[in-house]
């Protein structure tokens, strides 16, 4: 599933932290970019190399944004949903994007 190259990346990446929790996130982003997603798998992996349940995992990937439970499409836009952006037609403009591209938040065109 995971590289030998990214677990001994892991070992070193929580060789850095006094409490392997801390190194929760960048173990996730750097299974991400050579998964491609973060799966089960890869949460069971980190869950256990940290020593933590894996439902602690989980709550920590929904927290974060840049954490992907789905493979993403080859372009991945954003539209700011802050209440300035709110405030300047955000909602328009998402609403535009969601209808032009016949998807809805987090969602990957059929197309990829």
């Amino acid at each position: 599933m995971l590289s030998e190259s990214l677990l001994k990346k892991f070992d070193q990446i929580i060789a850095r932290y006094p409490l392997k929790r801390s190194a929760l996130v960048p173990l996730l982003l750097y299974a991400q970019d050579e998964v491609g997603h973060v799966s089960e798998e890869v949460v069971a992996e980190v869950a256990k190399r940290i020593e933590v349940r894996p439902i602690e995992v989980t709550e920590v990937i929904t927290f974060y944004s840049m954490l992907r439970r789905q493979p993403a499409g080859k372009y991945n836009f954003q539209v700011c949903t802050n209440i300035s952006c709110m405030l300047r037609g955000a909602d328009e403009v998402y609403g535009y994007c969601s209808k032009k591209l016949g998807i809805k938040h987090k969602e990957t065109t059929p197309d990829g």
